[in-house]
């Protein structure tokens, strides 16, 4: 096999995340690659994936390797050393439709770890969103959010890591795939790869993991006046997805 640079994949929660670890493992058995899925990667590092994170142990970046990988999704932006041996892309979501489907997902499709002290939290937590209801969780969520996509927008300009969105992924996926496998120097794979284009949902339900897939879900579950604040909170970041793509 041809060596090939590794790829990194910073990405979201809520944000097509799963079905991605899907796509990621497909791919790399097309191209020879290996999958490292994040989820095992971050519980043995102790990295909270809810919050920002703004270093990673040397014992963890010894275990990345910049040829033959495909790492991610990363549901936070890592520091990676000498990232601009890897072939790294960002694919973000409008944060105030982020922010509405973590609410979704806390109060009616998501269970609490088992976990007995991580559960007590997650619990209340549910309670507390179900309690005050989704104007004033997105309100309350929204600090930490800030926080979050700041340090990818740091990199993003430090880095000149190239962005793609959520949008696009799930309303023109061929045009997305497209410029997601250029990215990765993988185009050859576009054919074999065009079967994942499946981001319908007839009906939208709560309960399931996969709630809805429209983009601007928070112009349908938020009031005009938490719109209004959450604006004044993410514009900058929401003018950057923007520019940026």
């Amino acid at each position: 096999m041809v060596d090939r640079n590794s790829i990194a994949v910073f990405s979201m929660h809520r944000s097509a995340s799963t079905f991605m670890i899907d796509f990621l493992r497909k791919l790399s058995k097309k191209s020879g690659m290996r999958h490292g899925h994040i989820d095992p990667m971050l519980e043995s590092q102790k990295i909270n994936q809810h919050k920002p994170v703004r270093h990673i142990s040397p014992g963890y970046a010894k275990k990345l390797s910049p040829i033959n990988m495909i790492y991610g999704p990363f549901r936070r932006y890592l520091p990676f050393p000498n990232i601009k041996d890897y072939n790294a892309v960002m694919v973000l979501r409008d944060p105030r439709d982020v922010l509405v489907s973590l609410f979704y997902a806390q109060v009616f499709s998501h269970g609490p770890p088992p976990d007995p002290k991580k559960k007590a939290v997650y619990l209340e937590k549910s309670r507390r969103a179900k309690q005050v209801g989704v104007d004033k969780t997105v309100l309350e969520w929204a600090q930490n959010m800030v926080r979050i996509y700041d340090v990818y927008m740091e990199a993003q300009k430090k880095h000149q890591i190239p962005l793609l969105t959520y949008r696009e992924m799930v309303t023109n996926f061929k045009v997305f795939l497209r410029k997601f496998l250029d990215i990765c120097d993988l185009s050859e794979f576009y054919d074999d790869m065009l079967r994942f284009d499946r981001f319908g949902v007839k009906k939208e339900d709560a309960y399931a993991h996969k709630r809805q897939v429209k983009p601007g879900d928070h112009r349908r579950k938020l009031t005009k006046d938490t719109i209004m604040r959450l604006d004044n909170k993410l514009g900058h970041i929401i003018r950057w997805l923007n520019a940026s793509t």
